[in-house]
């Protein structure tokens, strides 16, 4: 081949741009379509990257504009706060704190006091709180208070109660505190007051607390009421270049500071954090699959916007051009196609990051609202250009050889009988224009059904999950009884000769050290039937020195079923104990461990048997419930749910999140694809027509194809959807130690197959009508 001088490269450069001026002239529309197809496309998958970068910084964020974590908070028992003085010790910078009051709004309807809530008194944002309705209080008035968001909406619900309403409260005096007054049967003893509702807040510390509702009275509350009662105090606690223990001695000799104790407390709690690494992740992951995702569906359609007929290449060829020629012209009118999406990328990709960190997460977000992400911004926008440049160049490059490609292709095989439509629509699902096996899409299409298949799998079994309790231990109908507390009494004992009970087991929750891991622990005694733990692998422990522990748990520490563990309680002395059982218990999931009561006693002798397992009956009356619970005091959400599975109930609509995603990827990309599928075999449709074809035939041909093509997609896609949604939820339960959930859902498969066949369908709609209502001669214009 003849080299080029300097003066023809300059003519090529000319004519390469006078190529692209009359390409823009003459496409200006199909340009502007396809830049905001792939805009569209590119913009949802830099906010779902956005939203994941958003969701994953939320804790640190938040922590830094509440104004950085305390040092430790110090927890005192009794008395008067211990605020003011533990501000004023040198080496501390800064003290915030609130003490839980026994004063109780009054019912606006009846005047009974409203037990069923937490009420404090002091720095209304302390913790990180922050205002969603009116103001915090007024630390220089007395008789205001706000209320956190869960008892806001009890109070709206019952009451209509709206910020500036105003509460009569009943209080306790701290005489009666300390007589260990029963609020359920004593009456208050001081006056009653009247105070003001300013505002309504939120804290990060609400996603932990099960508590429910939570009322702050001003920390000048304190002042007026020397006599209220107050059951404990909470002070957050900043220091300069020392540590708890030096504080602690110096608070240690202040008055009502003897019992003090100090604790590491974090703005965002740990729990709160993990919740956030699991939406993360799974954001990441949807994130991923979105900008891969992207990143086909735009070189797609640039590459079909810009394919280049063989008529043309030959004429190309015969004015001189090279292959690499033409592949640049292509590259830079897909980069100009690039460029011309990046506005509604950008705009896509920040609007979209406004509902991020989803659902109640959200509360760590300390500025809610759309968020301009640069680092995504800046490497996405690029990338997108350089994506439907390359699409562009690779384009320009195909050589159509349609004799070369027809003769590789062998005809399908037709069924004996069928009729034109079906024939034909089977002939074009077999082979695109150019006469090659529509392979690369029918694999990218049965990708995507396979990821909706399987993420709808793992959405739908991890809501079966939270929703489910017997999965993380809960395996009895109720629990009885307080285990905040000792009992003197005998719980078990009563319960055994009622004929509606059918298994009642007497249970300790608390606390042990297992190979020095803090790890805590239900000791059971079975009473009546075979109420025992839920076991994953091995067998309960029937013995005092056998223990099962949680699949979390023998992960911290390292053993298995067969191993031996030191495990120490109160009294400081090991005991050598052999694991017997990997169990899932309330409460803790796989993170906690189980022994028998007895072997529990060694370890912590003053333990009792101060809650009840109990499991009723079939047919059992809801009265026969209530007389039990009426007989056997339980503090409300005594039995918490566990924190991993609280954790994953946050990420639960992520997997959701990435079907929409997906499905939107190929609804866009599927109805583009067909409709220039049409246009591209629009002398093949001419000749049907001229041939005598009517239209409803043009319009079956039409769709035979679509659905053709999304069948072979579906048959591939479902089952591997399926496959990968079992191995996904299995390394879930596996991990968190629950109990397996990987049953297939009968309604998941008939979606599967029957949704996309649909949705084909109507994709066909309106191209196969445009088909069929279009002349002879508009079809074979030139394409």
């Amino acid at each position: 081949m003849v080299p080029r001088t300097g003066t023809a490269y300059v003519g090529l450069v000319s004519a390469v741009w006078f190529r692209v001026a009359v390409w823009i002239r003459r496409r200006a529309g199909a340009l502007i379509r396809t830049a905001l197809i792939i805009g569209v496309v590119a913009g949802v998958a830099l906010a779902m990257s956005a939203g994941a970068r958003r969701t994953a910084s939320a804790p640190d964020r938040y922590t830094r504009a509440a104004g950085g974590d305390p040092d430790f908070q110090i927890t005192q028992q009794a008395g008067l706060p211990l605020t003011r003085e533990v501000a004023d010790l040198p080496e501390v910078t800064s003290a915030e704190g609130y003490s839980f009051v026994l004063s109780f709004p009054l019912a606006p309807t009846d005047g009974t006091p409203l037990l069923d809530l937490n009420p404090f008194a002091g720095d209304d944002d302390a913790g990180g709180a922050r205002v969603v309705e009116g103001r915090f209080t007024d630390p220089d008035q007395p008789y205001e208070f706000t209320v956190n968001r869960p008892l806001a909406r009890t109070l709206e619900r019952r009451f209509g109660t709206e910020v500036g309403d105003r509460f009569e409260f009943a209080s306790y005096s701290i005489d009666q505190v300390r007589g260990n007054v029963d609020i359920s049967t004593e009456a208050p003893a001081l006056a009653p007051f009247t105070a003001t509702l300013v505002g309504i807040t939120e804290s990060p510390a609400e996603f932990d607390d099960q508590s429910g509702g939570q009322l702050v009275l001003s920390s000048a509350f304190l002042k007026a009421h020397p006599d209220i009662g107050i059951v404990q105090s909470l002070i957050s606690t900043k220091v300069d270049g020392t540590d708890s223990r030096g504080v602690l001695d110096e608070v240690h000799e202040m008055a009502d500071g003897a019992d003090a104790h100090a604790v590491p407390l974090r703005i965002v709690s740990d729990s709160a954090r993990r919740a956030v690494g699991y939406q993360s992740l799974a954001l990441w992951l949807v994130s991923g699959l979105a900008l891969v995702g992207a990143a086909v569906v735009a070189a797609l359609i640039a590459a079909r916007a810009l394919r280049v007929g063989s008529g043309e290449h030959a004429e190309l060829r015969s004015l001189g051009w090279r292959r690499r020629d033409l592949m640049t012209e292509r590259a830079v009118e897909g980069a100009l196609i690039g460029v011309a999406a990046l506005p509604v990328a950008a705009l896509i990709g920040y609007l979209g990051t406004t509902p991020f960190p989803l659902g109640i997460l959200e509360m760590f977000e300390p500025d809610p609202g759309a968020r301009l992400d640069l680092v995504v911004l800046g490497l996405g926008l690029p990338a997108l250009v350089a994506v439907v440049a390359a699409a562009g160049a690779v384009a320009g490059g195909k050589h159509l050889r349609p004799s070369r490609a027809a003769a590789a292709a062998a005809p399908p095989r037709v069924p004996a009988g069928a009729g034109m439509p079906f024939v034909v629509g089977l002939h074009y699902a077999a082979s695109n224009a150019a006469g090659r096996r529509p392979w690369r899409a029918i694999a990218i299409g049965a990708l995507g059904i396979a990821g909706i298949v399987g993420a709808a799998f793992a959405g739908s079994a991890l809501t079966t999950v939270v929703d489910t309790p017997e999965r993380w231990g809960v395996n009895f109908d109720s629990m009885f009884g307080n285990p905040y507390a000792p009992t003197q009494d005998d719980l078990v004992t009563p319960l055994i000769d009622l004929d509606d009970v059918s298994a009642a087991t007497g249970a300790h929750i608390g606390s042990v050290t297992i190979d020095g891991s803090d790890t805590q622990t239900i000791a059971f005694a079975r009473a009546k039937g075979d109420l025992v733990p839920t076991v994953l692998e091995g067998r309960v422990p029937r013995t005092d020195d056998e223990i099962g522990v949680g699949a979390e748990v023998a992960r911290r520490v390292g053993v298995d079923v067969g191993d031996h563990v030191e495990v120490a309680g109160v009294t400081g002395d090991p005991e050598r104990m052999l694991v017997v059982g990997i169990v899932v218990l309330p409460g803790t999931a796989g993170n906690g461990a189980t022994m028998t009561f007895d072997s529990y006693r060694r370890t912590n002798p003053v333990a009792t048997q101060n809650v009840v397992l109990v499991r009723f009956r079939p047919g059992t009356p809801a009265s026969a419930v209530e007389a039990v619970s009426a007989a056997v005091y339980s503090p409300p959400d005594s039995l918490a749910t566990p924190l991993s599975i609280r954790a994953l109930e946050r990420v639960t609509a992520a997997p959701f999140l990435l079907c929409g995603v997906i499905a939107f990827m190929l609804l866009v990309s599927g109805a583009y694809l067909l409709a220039t599928s049409v246009r591209v075999r629009s002398t093949d449709l001419a000749t049907l027509r001229a041939l005598g074809a009517e239209g409803r035939q043009v319009r079956a041909v039409v769709r035979w194809q679509a659905m053709l093509i999304t069948g072979a997609m579906v048959v591939v896609g479902v089952p591997l959807g399926v496959i990968a949604g079992r191995l996904v939820i299995r390394s879930i339960t596996t991990t968190l130690g629950i109990v397996p959930t990987i049953d297939v859902p009968l309604w998941l498969v008939v979606a599967g197959v029957v949704v996309p066949l649909v949705v084909a369908g109507v994709l066909t709609i309106i191209p196969a009508r445009r088909a069929a209502r279009a002349s002879v001669a508009h079809l074979s214009q030139d394409r």
